[in-house]
């Protein structure tokens, strides 16, 4: 009974704001798409870095290049096989974008900036930090609030060992389901890459950003 209920779970639960967006990626060999995946990530060597002046620059900086860096292992664990490995960076990806987003635009003062870098319990939840986000630009639509609402268990299933990740295990992840994963991950470093783009003010990157993900992703 468990194995049949998460057959789809990916599918389910994963690409809430693909189907949000009437967006349906084709479908793909997974091979093919771990390609343009990298291809993907690729963009960022494009374009310069932020400017690092203040620890929250530093901070903000650190954990978009850590999500970043989370799809790239994604795509070397599934490239390896590794499909429950993979999953289980979906969560930690999502969290260091937030994390980054949430540091530069709802936190100025360095000192609490500083604290919070360095207690133990010092950041917030996800759902918490979204809460405050969505008060500032470009994030007022709502739509990072019900993405997150959407995935944000079942990422922490994936993450911890859950009864998705050990029925997935068992039962073996489909092509489709891989594929969804990755669409997932594929969303997450688009959003890191258009916050990017805002901290720099350019609106060269987010077109490009935009134009790169949907030839690779979405062009019938």
């Amino acid at each position: 009974m468990l194995l049949a209920a998460a057959g789809d779970f990916l599918y389910e639960k994963l690409v809430y704001l693909i189907k949000q967006k009437k967006q349906y990626q084709n479908l793909m060999k997974v091979n093919e798409y771990i390609s343009r995946s990298a291809k993907f990530l690729n963009i960022i060597n494009i374009y310069p870095g932020v400017s690092i002046h203040t620890l929250k620059d530093g901070i903000t900086m650190g954990f978009l290049n850590l999500a970043l860096e989370h799809h790239s292992a994604m795509l070397t664990l599934v490239s390896g096989n590794h499909y429950c490995s993979a999953a289980a960076l979906l969560r930690p990806q999502f969290e260091a974008f937030i994390r980054g987003v949430w540091i530069y635009h709802c936190k100025n003062d360095e000192s609490e900036i500083k604290k919070i870098y360095t207690s133990k319990n010092g950041f917030i939840g996800v759902k918490s930090c979204v809460k405050e986000i969505i008060k500032f630009d470009p994030y007022k639509s709502g739509e990072l609030s019900a993405f997150t609402d959407s995935v944000i268990n079942t990422m922490h299933n994936l993450t911890h060992g859950g009864n998705l990740q050990v029925a997935a295990k068992t039962a073996n992840y489909s092509e489709k389901q891989i594929l969804e994963m990755l669409q997932l991950a594929g969303v997450i470093t688009k959003n890191v890459f258009l916050e990017w783009a805002y901290l720099l003010q350019s609106n060269e990157m987010k077109r490009d950003v935009l134009s790169a993900y949907n030839s690779l992703f979405l062009a019938k």
